[in-house]
């Protein structure tokens, strides 16, 4: 995910041609970034060379904070030093590697728990120093045991083990390649397996970790596909390769010893069916979407849907997991997600090793909100809820202004709203953290949304 570029001037109207020197000006301005340097200092107080160092930022998704790498990465000099170009915003950074404290992540200024990790603000032009210290840190590891009967045909792969800090409300996760910029859940992050995971025959040894309470997640991948095959060709007429994946969990303490964590079994997850109710008419009928995304940041499942509107989730593990829909009809939006009857009042439900009751999404007009910006083709308009009346569709939106100068939202929630305009790298996760808007509450323009009631409104410019 690519970092955001604010302006930082407060502009409460239109760019008329008049000003076209004032918009040069700002772009160029915005192109400008800062910079983050610093050492990586063992506990004796040398300096560390050879250590990967990666930059990551943090978002906000379904109540949890995700520390999620940006993809870039660099290596320590013969001086222990590194260096990031950055444009303006707030990251975080943390070793990946290093020759000796290679089970062990530490963020700035000096923490292996990203709870302590201390976020660094990039201002234009900036050069930050940021040295990250080593120290002696108790760590252990876990031996587990991996077990299956499931009856599916093919060879079977462990791919992956997970823990989960039951005590923490930060979650680490990796970069998603070949996604920046893409708010589709596609492009969720993956939560990071231990890297430092050694087999023997069935039994395995999570190395690395800190004292904690841990959830421990083991993923199997059976099939006549290896979990590293990348794109696997067919010929015309032959049998399509496949594949399943699977999963089990068990709850493991570290304290201050190593820990035979006993087994794990894998195990078929549940299917949960559903139907969409419309109340009320659209302009379109819509190909909607259902999404299932479990606590962990993982890349929400798809569910079937077809022509009559019902949908089908397959395998899905136990947990708790949130909805979220897409492609809904036009002017569209989901009043309510009913279990059983029950009214889900935040949208998210708990799957245990049983089948579960179906799903109902009731769907009803919105209202709308539309607006122009001369001059404003590229730039984004973000519309933040303040205190929707819905419970399910809460989110912020953003919108591009077209070459004609014109944005629109429409499918909205009643509810009190603010609209801002801001000029974005890519279309970037930040406006939907509340720790982040939080920043700019006072610059937006207040808007009361009521469907049926069309609203035309001027944004203002973010001025951080």
């Amino acid at each position: 995910m690519r970092p955001l570029l604010l302006i930082v001037l407060l502009i409460v109207g239109t760019i008329s041609p008049a000003e076209g020197q004032l918009a040069r000006d700002l772009a160029l301005f915005r192109n400008e970034g800062g910079s983050i340097h610093g050492h990586v200092i063992q506990p004796d107080g040398n300096r560390l060379p050879g250590v990967t160092v990666e930059l990551v930022k943090a978002v906000n998704r379904n109540g949890l904070r995700l520390l999620m790498a940006t993809g870039e990465k660099v290596e320590t000099d013969a001086s222990g030093e590194y260096r990031f170009n950055a444009a303006p915003g707030e990251y975080y950074v943390r070793t990946v590697s290093n020759k000796t404290h290679l089970s062990v992540r530490w963020y700035f200024p000096g923490s292996t728990d990203p709870e302590g990790a201390v976020p660094i603000n990039v201002t234009p032009g900036a050069d930050v120093s940021a040295d990250i210290g080593l120290s002696e840190t108790p760590v252990f590891k876990i031996s587990i045991r991996v077990i299956e009967s499931l009856p599916d045909p093919g060879d079977r792969y462990v791919t992956a083990f997970y823990l989960i800090n039951r005590n923490s409300s930060i979650r680490e996760v990796a970069h998603a390649p070949g996604v920046s910029g893409c708010l589709c859940p596609d492009s969720s992050p993956h939560p990071e397996s231990k890297p430092f995971v050694r087999a023997s025959k069935d039994r395995f040894e999570i190395r690395g970790v800190r004292p904690g309470s841990y959830e421990l997640i083991a993923t199997m991948l059976i099939g006549n596909v290896k979990p590293d095959a990348g794109l696997v060709m067919v010929k015309a007429g032959e049998p399509s390769p496949f594949w399943m994946v699977y999963e089990g969990q068990t709850m493991v303490e570290v304290k201050d010893a190593d820990v035979d964590g006993g087994t794990v079994k894998i195990h078929h997850g549940v299917d949960l069916k559903g139907k969409f109710t419309s109340i009320g008419k659209f302009h379109s009928k819509g190909d909607p979407c259902v999404y299932l995304a479990d606590e962990r940041g993982n890349t929400p499942m798809l569910a079937d849907v077809n022509h009559s509107w019902k949908f089908i989730l397959r395998n899905v593990p136990a947990g708790r997991h949130t909805f979220s829909f897409g492609f809904l009809p036009d002017g569209a939006y989901v009043a309510e997600v009913r279990q059983g009857g029950r009214i889900l009042s935040d949208s998210a439900i708990t799957v245990g090793s049983s089948s579960v009751e179906p799903i109902e999404v009731i769907l009803k007009p919105g209202g709308v909100i539309e607006g122009r910006i001369d001059n404003g083709e590229g730039t984004t308009v973000l519309l933040v809820p303040v205190s929707p009346q819905n419970n399910i569709d809460r989110g912020g939106r953003a919108d591009y202004v077209r070459k004609s100068g014109e944005f629109k939202f429409q499918g909205l929630p009643q509810g009190e709203y603010r609209v801002y305009a801001i000029n974005l790298s890519s279309v970037d996760e930040s406006y939907v953290d509340p720790v982040f808007m939080s920043k700019y509450e006072s610059q937006g323009i207040p808007v009361t949304v009521v469907p049926g009631i069309p609203l035309t409104v001027q944004p203002a410019w973010i001025n951080p």
